[in-house]
């Protein structure tokens, strides 16, 4: 039909699978049209080839792309610092950034580009009566105790703090848009990636201390905790309940979480299976 696509051909346009086209429908990213008589969807051809316009050009972006994201080491932690001191006014010393890593060498990544830091990322879960504090802004994260800080473990309820997310913004505009892009990518792939070595996440949280920082979490589909604001200039705690969200964020982590669990349940039958056949054999051999 005249200027709209079925749905076949608006994933073909896009190259996307089904789910995911689907997943863009449900979020509203396209537009469903269901005309007078018709049982099935039809989508509007200017809004889906902007759209696949637009994921080209990320895709060549990408391509030329020579960016390296890593997990970061102690000796990182200098240029880090150093990055971090050109974009925002206070910074947490080295020496408790040393710790924190000690504590959870998973906490930390960067973004490199030509072999300089350009964005670094750092995420480590929290208990939640200290983390309550610092979302409050009553205290800093520095000042939370180190025991306080866990490691990401398999089969444990954890609520994980996004300590930063910080980009250089004197590469200019348009490259800093792309490194910002580019570890939100990579960071739902970490945060994936724990969803399939059954690290249990229960929320996400974020504190947001400017104008781009609030966007961002809005964005990704963190929920402002008023309730705990303490009308901090530019301050915003948010949150991220993962069971109760359909963020992009942890879209995929959800997905590799149900398969290890499901994986581990299989695990647990076929364990309970050998000992009531094991202790079948028992009796049998008895005189």
């Amino acid at each position: 039909m005249k200027g709209l696509y079925t749905a076949k051909e608006a994933r073909e346009k896009l190259g996307v699978t089904d789910d995911k086209f689907q997943y863009m429908v449900r979020t509203g990213l396209i537009n469903k049209v269901i005309l007078p008589g018709r049982k099935y969807g039809l989508y509007p051809q200017a809004e889906v080839n902007r759209l696949a316009a637009a994921i080209n050009a990320t895709l060549e972006q990408y391509t030329k792309d020579e960016s390296i994201f890593e997990l970061a080491t102690q000796a990182d932690l200098p240029e880090i610092i150093a990055m971090c001191l050109k974009n925002v006014p206070r910074v947490t010393p080295v020496e408790k950034q040393r710790a924190w890593m000690k504590r959870n060498p998973e906490a930390f990544y960067t973004l490199r580009d030509n072999g300089e830091v350009v964005a670094y990322t750092c995420i480590f879960p929290v208990n939640y009566e200290w983390l309550e504090r610092v979302l409050k802004d009553e205290i800093r994260i520095g000042d939370v105790p180190l025991e306080e800080i866990s490691p990401f473990i398999a089969d444990t309820p954890l609520n994980v703090y996004i300590r930063d997310l910080i980009v250089d913004q004197n590469v200019g505009q348009e490259k800093a848009a792309h490194h910002a892009q580019r570890i939100l990518t990579e960071l739902t792939q970490v945060i994936t990636k724990l969803g399939a070595r059954g690290v249990m996440i229960r929320a996400i949280y974020a504190l947001a201390t400017s104008p781009q920082g609030n966007r961002l979490a809005k964005k990704l589909g963190f929920r402002a905790m008023t309730e705990l604001n303490n009308e901090t200039e530019g301050y915003m705690p948010y949150e991220l309940i993962i069971e109760a969200s359909n963020s992009p964020l942890i879209n995929e982590y959800k997905v590799e979480l149900q398969r290890y669990l499901e994986r581990m349940k299989g695990s647990m039958e076929i364990a309970v299976d050998e000992t009531t056949l094991t202790k079948g054999k028992r009796k049998k051999q008895r005189p």
